[in-house]
């Protein structure tokens, strides 16, 4: 297990702006008030069916497709129309063109699945670094970010991926190198291939197996800006980053039974390190129906220091949209960063974890902005 990366920030970083797609809503506004409310628009999954043991025949598979928008399409070309649709309503929110959000320096990173391995193993039109570069570099040109390569960042690594980018980003923010940093975070678990994979692996949520996941599908873009380069502008945080953390643990979905949720109560402990006992926080998790991410984060609150500090529960949002894999975490800190922003959460703090399939793991807090 490697030691955790972590960042306790002195540096006033905010999230100052979130654009989303979801099962639920064609952009953040929608999304974040129907996930509050708790609706969900779960439908048939067209083209793909499951073993019904009572009727003793095929059914159709429930999940969380974005309707009218990826249907039929490969999983790249799902990537781009999702992270395309997040994009735009990132700049439409903050009502700033993309070429003046670039004339001073900013940076970007992309966040999705593990691109080798058994999931994508047969799909040709996944290519690694390509698919990546090219995706990112179509966004980026669609959306007038004049963003240099140099400054550009690609983490392939789900869930937890969005840990591994905003420290990335940080780091060149502290170094003077940019004033900000876009993170676009996409996935879909609703291609031909993935659903294959989930389906060989027994992860789907089916009549005969009711602790699995429903597939969905979504794409997050967030920016995160020094406090200096916000004010000039003329922007407001939505949130303050106070804390990000990254580990690993040595068991992933593979190895249900095994797992203790060292890497969750690593991440845990390293981004609370500067908290005090009166440390109060909403606990934003990717719990998705599957036997061990439930059992993972069974172990990490009381194997941790969090336990005390909790309120109101925790967040499911895969309750309302799905298993949306590498978009979950960048999902959760812009649903999080919102609540926050708009005075619906039930503590100054939120604090976001997230675990990848393969062991990956990250916890990010953030603090109300008082304005």
């Amino acid at each position: 297990m490697s030691t955790p990366q972590d960042f306790n920030t002195e540096l006033p970083i905010a999230v100052s702006e979130v654009g989303a797609i979801t099962s639920v809503g064609r952009g953040m506004q929608d999304s974040f008030a129907s996930i509050l409310a708790g609706m969900s628009r779960s439908t048939e999954v067209s083209g793909f069916k499951v073993f019904d043991g009572d009727e003793h025949d095929m059914v159709p598979l429930i999940g969380h497709p974005v309707a009218a928008v990826t249907e039929g399409f490969s999983a790249l070309a799902r990537w781009r129309l999702l992270a395309d649709h997040a994009l735009g309503n990132l700049i439409q929110r903050g009502k700033t063109p993309g070429a003046k959000l670039t004339q001073t320096p900013t940076g970007c990173a992309i966040v999705l699945p593990t691109l080798e391995g058994d999931r994508f193993y047969y799909d040709r039109r996944i290519r690694p670094p390509y698919s990546s570069e090219s995706l990112l570099s179509g966004l980026l040109i669609k959306h007038g970010l004049n963003i240099p390569l140099e400054q550009r960042g690609y983490f392939c690594s789900g869930h937890a991926g969005i840990g591994e980018a905003i420290l990335a980003l940080k780091s060149k923010m502290e170094a003077g190198a940019i004033h900000r940093g876009i993170i676009i975070a996409v996935d879909s678990m609703l291609d031909g291939f993935s659903l294959l994979w989930l389906n060989e692996a027994g992860r789907l949520k089916t009549p005969d197996s009711a602790h699995g996941l429903a597939p969905g599908e979504a794409a997050v873009a967030l920016i995160l800006e020094r406090a200096d380069a916000l004010q000039q502008r003329g922007g407001k945080p939505m949130a303050w980053l106070k804390a990000t953390a990254c580990s690993e643990d040595d068991y992933g979905f593979w190895q249900i039974g095994r797992t203790q949720g060292r890497g969750l109560i690593n991440a845990l402990n390293q981004a609370m390190q500067n908290f005090g006992p009166d440390f109060q926080t909403e606990l934003y998790t990717d719990i998705n129906g599957e036997h061990w991410r439930s059992t993972e984060l069974g172990m990490a609150i009381p194997g941790s220091s969090i336990g005390p500090s909790l309120a109101g529960g925790f967040k499911a949002v895969a309750e309302s949209v799905g298993e949306t894999g590498a978009a979950s975490g960048a999902l959760n800190i812009a649903i999080a960063a919102q609540a926050l922003a708009l005075g619906q959460s039930q503590a100054p703090y939120a604090t976001i974890l997230s675990s990848s399939d393969y062991g990956d793991t990250c916890a990010c807090i953030l603090q109300k902005a008082m304005l």
